[in-house]
């Protein structure tokens, strides 16, 4: 190596400065070519983020057409996000909803709701499941409601997503008509 060679009592200072320029330039061609790697690798990865996004946002409007409710929740069932008619039907805005347990919507029945949900990633089929509700001031309902298992890319259960349908009527869940103003759906939380 150069060091080595630096060493040496008859090492002649031209031709060491010549092999330092050498080495230097192709360690500056390695780092120039790793550079245009890092930036197509970046640029391949921004598209790949903008297709993701592009995705959720397909996803989004989809699950915002549904007239039934939608909430998506993590595995032990916290609500992770959810569309209009969920906001209906639990009489809070989709902000408000983000965060809280599905079961705080229960009535009396949250021990045998949260050993369901347990149960649900071990469940063969779809899950559905009869339960009560409580909207934010108002009574409860009667809902059906049908659980998805989302997998992660190892096939491990990750989150849930539920379809909640009032069970009365098996009809989509429509605006409130009990004559309550629906502007506390958009009220500040």
């Amino acid at each position: 190596t150069l060091e080595r060679k630096a060493e040496q009592p008859q090492a002649d200072a031209a031709r060491l400065l010549a092999e330092c320029v050498r080495e230097l330039k192709h360690t500056f061609e390695f780092l120039e070519a790793a550079g245009e790697r890092l930036a197509d690798a970046d640029k391949d990865f921004k598209k790949e983020q903008s297709s993701v996004r592009h995705e959720q946002d397909r996803f989004r409007s989809l699950v915002d057409l549904l007239s039934d409710a939608f909430v998506a929740t993590d595995l032990p069932g916290v609500i992770v996000t959810g569309n209009a008619a969920a906001g209906r039907l639990l009489n809070l805005s989709l902000r408000a909803l983000v965060g809280r347990p599905l079961h705080m919507f229960l009535n009396g029945e949250r021990v045998e709701f949260i050993q369901f949900i347990k149960a649900v990633p071990e469940t063969p089929e779809i899950p559905e499941r009869q339960i009560q509700l409580r909207p934010r001031e108002r009574h409860f309902v009667k809902v059906t409601a049908r659980v998805g298992i989302v997998r992660d890319p190892e096939g491990r259960p990750s989150a849930l997503h539920w379809l909640l349908r009032r069970a009365e009527s098996d009809q989509p869940i429509a605006l409130p008509s009990d004559g309550m103003s629906t502007s506390v759906l958009n009220a500040p939380d």
